[in-house]
């Protein structure tokens, strides 16, 4: 099975600290250019049942920064 986990407290915050660092973009009308990041999101879980056991298994989060929000720079999400 596979779902989504998903708050919108954290959401918010990714958009935005990735929006922080990108001034080219950036209007009245669209402050906050990162939205283009939230495909990223929600987190992915996968729950596998081979018969004899379920195991529950997601990316390591730090990873999925560093692959989504490339751009936003190590720093921003430490």
């Amino acid at each position: 099975m596979y779902f989504g986990i998903s708050n919108a407290y954290t959401e918010n915050k990714c958009v935005r600290i990735n929006s922080g660092s990108r001034d080219e973009g950036k209007s009245d009308d669209a402050p906050l250019p990162g939205v283009d990041h939230s495909p990223a999101l929600p987190l992915e879980v996968l729950v596998v049942n081979d018969g004899k056991r379920v195991q529950v298994v997601q990316y390591g989060q730090m990873w999925r920064m560093q692959l989504y929000f490339w751009d936003s720079g190590y720093g921003a999400f430490a």
